[in-house]
């Protein structure tokens, strides 16, 4: 039986029409794959995609769209407010109903090993793919953005006093061990569930309040667990920005971290005047958000007429 994935891609362009249509373009029309949606942010300069498909077809799709993304995103270039490495940043790999998470380790492995071997792009596994307990945080890897990796890279990477630095660091795959002179790098993860990735707007246009709430929410500083957050600003909105992800909404739910960036909000004399849900979500974790908000007792999906009409 052929088997299914869920792969989402966030690659370095989404403020030119031009260039990440031409970039989508890849994925549209093509048979075994869905384009389930996608998100040009213009002020992350990124733009995240969520797609569907059958393995072989995916990957075929996903190698094309990288190729075309190292023709057209220059990361000697390229600007933006959100950390990235590369010209096409990252690629997950989720698993569907006919798929199992140890499916999905092979496919992604697999796949790194292609894009290095066909376009010669660097690759980092990350995540739940990681090689090592360091590398499983993309954080770390994403530190510096493109191009204090790039550096880092280049300094370190004959300093014999530096070498286990220089391990965490370095891509998987990589012709000379440093970052590819255009392309940058491309983190793979194997993801056991869905993250569900939000914005929450403030009633300001201060940054730094929307960055201390961030701090306070996320896992990192202590905040709520499998949560992470920054606080930034978009250019195309006034207000100032909480973004989060909740990696795995079977153990934090959505309305959590929704709920204490209001209480921090509060506290810091602004509210939430709304909030925006970024790619693809789970039916589960909306529902199980409302039955919170609701306190609804013995309620379940069965209790939902659209689940029977589906």
């Amino acid at each position: 039986m052929k088997k299914n994935f869920i792969a989402m891609t966030n690659f370095s362009n989404g403020e030119d029409p031009a260039i990440y249509e031409a970039i989508l373009d890849t994925a549209r029309n093509v048979e075994g794959v869905s384009l389930v949606s996608y998100e040009p942010e213009a002020g992350f300069n990124r733009t995240v995609v969520n797609m569907v498909g059958e393995a072989e077809a995916l990957e075929g799709m996903l190698i094309n769209m990288t190729r075309k993304t190292m023709e057209l995103v220059d990361m000697e270039h390229q600007k933006g407010s959100h950390p990235r490495i590369g010209a096409m940043d990252t690629i997950s790999i989720y698993p569907t109903q006919d798929s199992s998470v140890e499916d999905v380790h092979a496919y992604i492995k697999a796949l790194g090993k292609t894009l290095f071997d066909e376009l010669g792009l660097p690759i980092y596994f990350s995540g739940a793919s990681a090689s090592s307990e360091a590398r499983k945080d993309h954080t770390l890897l994403r530190k510096g953005g493109y191009e204090g990796l790039r550096d880092l890279l280049l300094e370190i990477k004959d300093d014999p006093s530096k070498a286990e630095e220089y391990a965490v660091r370095k891509p998987e795959y990589s012709t000379d061990g440093l970052l590819h002179k255009t392309a940058g790098g491309t983190m793979l993860f194997a993801v056991e569930e869905v993250p569900s990735h939000h914005n929450v707007f403030l009633s300001t246009e201060d940054v730094s309040i929307a960055k201390k709430i961030a701090k306070t929410i996320r896992a990192s500083s202590g905040g709520l667990a499998q949560v992470t957050a920054i606080g930034m600003k978009f250019a195309e909105r006034k207000e100032a920005v909480v973004s989060f992800n909740v990696k795995d909404t079977r153990k934090t739910g959505i309305n959590i971290p929704f709920e204490m960036i209001k209480r921090e909000a509060e506290k810091h004399g602004v509210s939430v005047v709304g909030s925006e849900v970024v790619g693809i979500v789970r039916l589960a974790p909306l529902i199980e958000s409302v039955m919170d908000t609701l306190q609804l007792e013995n309620f379940d999906l069965s209790h939902i007429i659209d689940m029977h009409l589906m």
